[in-house]
């Protein structure tokens, strides 16, 4: 078990599960989310009473059919984005406004029957595999990094000094596929795949191919994530 995995809490409990359809929280992200249905104004409030290190809440994808890669009914697709509450703001009239941080991937293994309104699912941590020569990640990090702030049109201030900043591959490549107006088919195969090598070509070449000659069109990218 490699030292990231040490530091990830425990999710051998239920952990509660929010599926929105075209959402996908990685690992290095930041996501808004503005809770209005009761039921998962619910959530929260159970959410709230956990310690803050335990105040954990997973972003399921909803898909629009089941398949071999989804999970209970309606399906969602079985690898989630694990998070941490790190900031919330309850409106006077009772909606929430929720700050996820990204911990890590997780593979959902069955949903359980909780009595509550919202979802539960027993999960287990994906644990990423990367090269372990140093100049290897450096050196794709420094192309990343290039190739995206290339990509950029105007705009996205935020998100350039993030990148800019920016020297762990892992997080790199997460922080891109979460930002970026990529489709959300491309991210979930970002969220899934736990090779950091492999999420990492898989980047550059979608950012190589928006950059070449025949479609020349740079990338708009909004200074705060899109509010869910």
């Amino acid at each position: 078990m490699n030292e990231k995995s040490i530091r990830l809490p425990d999710i051998s409990r239920a952990i509660p599960v929010f599926p929105l359809p075209d959402v996908v929280l990685f690992p290095h992200a930041h996501l808004p989310l503005h809770i209005f249905e009761a039921r998962y104004r619910r959530m929260i409030e159970d959410i709230v009473e956990q310690q803050p290190r335990e105040r954990l809440l997973a972003m399921g994808t909803q898909m629009p059919e089941a398949n071999a890669e989804t999970l209970g009914e309606p399906p969602v697709f079985n690898i989630v984005g694990l998070g941490r509450m790190v900031d919330f703001n309850k409106l006077p009239d009772g909606r929430y406004l929720v700050i996820l941080q990204g911990l890590g991937r997780a593979r959902l293994v069955k949903e359980i029957e909780n009595g509550r309104p919202y979802r539960e699912f027993v999960m287990e941590w994906v644990e990423e595999t990367i090269a372990s020569v140093a100049s290897w990640r450096n050196g794709l990090a420094t192309e990343l990094k290039a190739l995206a702030l290339h990509a950029l049109r105007e705009g996205g201030e935020k998100f350039r000094q993030l990148i800019t900043d920016e020297n762990d591959l892992s997080a790199l490549v997460d922080q891109i596929s979460a930002y970026m107006p990529f489709s959300v088919d491309f991210k979930l195969v970002q969220l899934a795949n736990p090779n950091v090598l492999g999420r990492t070509a898989h980047v550059i070449a979608e950012l190589e191919a928006r950059m070449s000659p025949a479609r020349n069109k740079r990338i708009r990218v909004n200074d705060e994530p899109e509010v869910n």
